[in-house]
């Protein structure tokens, strides 16, 4: 299967949850209201970033040492089992801990159960990605594309149930959250059992190598987490629940953009990581420039699209969303650069760049919204991120164009056999 099938098949996928999470948003959006809707951003924020931080890399190497045949499928998954055994459980206790430690300013107005509930996803969590990466390890992007689909409509399924037939607001988000992953976990399992026995076990030697070669971009993926993440903390410490609310759907909103540069992005790591690709820098090239002029088109119609979607979707009582919302959206698109060129360099063994580069803008990024959130409020996040994607993506663009001497513009500036060769693959897509 072809790199750019393999693209097409996830960015179809992103595509369908995108329709599910869409619907889903707008009726628990409604339901919900500005302020409730700021609570449940730091519920559900919080889980995620938990994981994306506290994996520390073994799902990198879970991937790289299935596409190299270090380790088989059976002693990884076997591993990786073990790991979420250890590791999630001791994930869900420093969140619990977190809790009793922030009551106060962090968790300020959210119910003890709802917490527990929010944070009993953690666990899955770990167990879903690091599964997910071994099967990506075996290039079988279908059977991972297959896992993801299953999770989103089980949850468009039971949010449905939960909250619009039973109205149980935020626990029935949280609920049916917890309850997608569950069966979502089981599904794992039961892929999984037809290609190997499922058993338990921990191998400190595979555990402390997949640390040791996922370890950079790890980090790397840690502080784009807190770039991404951060803003939502200084919104909930300075301001309050309802402008979190308006501030959390600006965002929900513009991350949509990333599901061209994330779905391309996750095929080529695959790819390199797995030694399967074409050495030749050409295809990220292609990748990039095209990745970042789609994002920009796509940024461009939201920015004149969303005065007129924003209320009609979510209604007049989130139009104070809209224009934090459009501050974002030069910033977001602007990011696809990073999504396309880290996991190049990730997939070559090469992340400390992403990691210095975006360390530096974390310190940028939490200046400025110590500077920004109190004199302009939710507008001030949105600025300070704008300004931290933008100029770290431009940043390392320069970085990696200086590496592999090639020009910036070869990186940057669509050409036109890229424009011919896209319109031939919709033209061959549509005849398949």
């Amino acid at each position: 299967m072809s790199f750019a099938r393999k693209s097409i098949s996830v960015f179809g996928t992103r595509l369908s949850l995108f329709v599910l999470g869409m619907i889903s948003s707008v009726i628990i959006t409604r339901m919900l209201g500005p302020t409730y809707r700021g609570i449940l951003e730091i519920l559900t924020t919080v889980p995620f970033l938990l994981v994306n931080v506290g994996s520390l890399g073994i799902g990198n190497g879970n991937l790289y040492f299935i596409g190299q045949k270090k380790y088989s499928f059976e002693e990884v998954v076997a591993n990786s089992f073990g790991v979420v055994v250890i590791l999630g459980s001791f994930l869900f206790l420093i969140s619990l801990s977190s809790f009793y430690i922030w009551r106060d300013t962090l968790f300020n107005n959210v119910p003890l159960h709802l917490v527990v509930v929010s944070f009993s996803i953690i666990p899955l969590l770990l167990f879903q990605k690091l599964i997910q990466y071994a099967i990506l390890g075996k290039q079988e992007i279908f059977i991972r594309n297959k896992i993801v689909i299953f999770q989103g409509v089980s949850n468009f399924i039971v949010v449905m149930i939960l909250v619009v037939y039973f109205d149980l607001s935020i626990l029935g988000v949280l609920a049916a959250t917890l309850i997608s992953y569950v069966l979502t976990s089981l599904l794992c399992c039961i892929i999984v059992s037809r290609e190997t026995k499922i058993r338990i076990d921990f191998d400190l030697e595979m555990t402390t190598k997949a640390i040791k070669f996922g370890i950079v971009p790890f980090l790397a993926l840690v502080v784009m987490n807190l770039i991404f993440k951060s803003d939502i903390f200084f919104i909930k410490y300075y301001l309050s629940d309802a402008e979190l609310g308006y501030y959390g759907l600006s965002v929900s909103l513009g991350e949509k953009l990333w599901m061209i540069p994330e779905a391309i992005g996750l095929v080529l790591f695959a790819t390199v990581a797995s030694g399967k690709g074409n050495d030749s820098l050409a295809g990220t090239l292609r990748v990039c420039r095209v990745t970042l002029w789609l994002s920009l088109i796509a940024g461009l119609f939201l920015y004149i699209a969303i005065p007129i979607l924003l209320p009609l979707l979510y209604g007049e009582q989130f139009l104070p969303a809209l224009k934090s919302f459009r501050i974002l959206l030069p910033g977001i698109s602007l990011i696809s650069i990073y999504l396309i060129l880290h996991a190049d360099l990730t997939g070559r063994g090469k992340a400390i760049y992403t990691l210095f580069i975006f360390s530096c803008g974390v310190l940028v990024n939490i200046i400025l919204n110590i500077w920004f959130i109190p004199m302009y409020g939710i507008e001030g996040a949105a600025l300070s991120s704008t300004i931290t994607y933008g100029v770290s993506s431009i940043v390392l663009a320069f970085v990696f164009s200086r590496k592999y001497s090639i020009s910036i513009m070869d990186l940057l500036v669509v050409k036109r056999e890229d424009i011919t060769d896209m319109y031939h693959l919709v033209l061959r897509k549509k005849k398949v």
